[in-house]
């Protein structure tokens, strides 16, 4: 069977000067290791007739879900994000949410981007068939309910799920908890946000060296963890480079024998858990 995930045209559009759907992957150095996860599920699962389950955690404005759709067939592209524009009265009576207020209008506006990106794409007419998209704001992506509810949405174990929806502790809230009987046998649960990623905060247990105890932390979960800082490449063209820029990648699977061709060819950025996939 012909393969459902475009790697190169995928690559070659992320790498474009003028995409900024990926910006912060390509610019974190978490690029490569993403697309090679890509390629094996789609390698993994290519010969079943259920469809290829691809879930982004963190919507934003949609843009890395709208490449997804672009470069693919015969898939099932998911996505949770916890802020919703409806949701303002709450978020005044609510503590730990003064981002939301503060920055409602600008992430109002992300999410009618991200309504719009997939429907936009849609509208292409060399698309690739058997495509559908489930897009959800307003849920909290650490809760083993929400990882239960994308399960029920797709009609099976998710087969490839990044998270990057939590720019401070990441998935110290909780992924393997949320999502570990919720990956498919062949599938991959990643994190490029480990510990967060983007903000002064996480940026600030980097440089506090309190990152290390994150990742003993990780690894004892079960993830191994990647520090992928020589794979980054920033366009000299873009006048916004991303800021507090981490290059620190979690990842696990059901099967670690699956995935063993992408753990070697990155084992040298492997930091901490290794013994998570050597002993499998």
């Amino acid at each position: 069977m012909t393969n459902r995930f475009d790697s190169a045209g995928y690559t070659e559009k992320a790498m474009s000067d003028n995409c900024i759907a990926v910006k912060r992957d390509v610019e974190r150095g978490q690029h490569p290791f993403l697309v090679d996860a890509l390629s094996s599920v789609d390698n993994l699962t290519k010969s079943r007739q259920q469809q290829l389950s691809l879930c982004e955690l963190g919507i934003g404005g949609g843009g890395a879900h709208a490449l997804l759709y672009q470069f693919t067939q015969d898939t099932h592209v998911l996505g949770v994000d916890l802020f919703h524009k409806d949701h303002l009265e709450h978020y005044k009576t609510t503590s730990k949410r003064d981002y939301f207020l503060k920055n409602h209008k600008r992430l109002s506006a992300d999410q009618d981007c991200s309504l719009r990106c997939c429907s936009e794409v849609k509208r292409q007419k060399d698309l690739k068939p058997n495509r559908k998209e489930s897009l959800f704001h307003g849920m909290d992506a650490y809760q083993i309910s929400t990882a239960k509810h994308l399960v029920k949405v797709n009609g099976a174990k998710l087969d490839y799920v990044n998270d990057d929806a939590a720019p401070y502790l990441g998935a110290l809230n909780g992924l393997m908890d949320a999502y570990k009987d919720s990956i498919s046998d062949q599938g991959i649960l990643i994190s490029t946000g480990p510990f967060g990623n983007g903000t002064p905060d996480s940026y600030a247990r980097w440089e506090s060296g309190q990152y290390l105890e994150d990742c003993q932390e990780l690894a004892k979960q079960g993830f191994v963890i990647f520090d992928m800082t020589e794979y980054r490449h920033h366009r000299k063209a873009d006048a916004q480079p991303t800021g507090y820029i981490l290059s620190i990648v979690a990842a696990w699977t059901p099967n670690f024998n699956n995935y063993n061709d992408l753990f070697v060819k990155y084992e040298h950025n492997i930091t901490h858990g290794k013994d998570n996939w050597k002993n499998d």
